[in-house]
């Protein structure tokens, strides 16, 4: 796949595996590439260009901008939401059908007893649903402990569930030391995924495959793709 940013006359080739390091040294070039990454893939209108082969696809669909790593939460709605909905429809598959009924027919039979201990006129629509017994229950993941365990957890889970692809991430080698980079990259290679790291100045602990680094007068001083 082949990234483009408009102001920027490049063309970011992302291949599996690719670990490319993107060094912005302009503050407010940084600032208009993360709000306008950003907006793009909440509204698919900005100045990226993301294309397969000849064709252009939306950001949504490949990429996950991440600007806080320490903000990451696999927690989060619409991750499980996802989960939920998948666990709902593998309780309906032949393993678990069986099961999923029995416990369909406890609770209704349950709940038609505990109405009878009150003197009262009381009646249920019983729509049974797993999917909405999953979030009082608590269903969800036991998060990493560490910063950089918590950062590949999110990443792994959003390439898993959403299909993404390219995880852009804001300033990581600041907060992680050399090991832990060798690290996160080493997993992001098994997984298959393409990573961006938008610095602000050249990293001395990333292992890149492929580097950009647009100056204050935005010219690209040092390009290997």
């Amino acid at each position: 796949m082949n990234l483009v940013y408009n102001p920027i006359d490049a063309v970011m080739t992302l291949e599996e595996t690719t670990v490319y390091a993107v060094v912005l040294e302009s503050p407010l070039l940084m600032r208009q590439f993360i709000e306008s990454l950003d907006a793009q893939i909440n509204f698919d209108k900005g100045p990226f260009v993301l294309s397969d082969g000849q064709k252009t696809v939306p950001l949504a669909k490949y990429l996950e901008l991440i600007v806080n790593p320490f903000a990451v939460d696999v927690n989060q709605r619409k991750i499980l939401t996802k989960v939920h909905q998948e666990l709902e429809k593998n309780a309906v598959r032949e393993d678990m059908y069986q099961r999923t009924a029995e416990i369909r027919r406890h609770l209704h039979n349950y709940l038609q007893d505990l109405l009878m201990t009150v003197d009262y006129p009381l009646e249920y629509n019983f729509d049974f649903s797993l999917g909405k017994l999953l979030a009082p229950v608590g269903v969800q993941f036991a998060m990493e402990d560490s910063l950089p365990g918590r950062v590949v957890q999110y990443i792994d889970l959003c390439s898993r569930l959403f299909s993404l692809k390219i995880f852009v991430v804001y300033q990581l080698s600041c907060i992680f030391s050399v090991e832990e980079m060798e690290c996160f990259i080493r997993d992001m290679q098994y997984r298959k995924l393409s990573i961006i790291l938008l610095e602000s100045a050249a990293p001395d602990n990333i292992p890149f495959d492929k580097i950009l680094v647009v100056d204050n007068d935005l010219c690209i001083v040092r390009w290997e793709n």
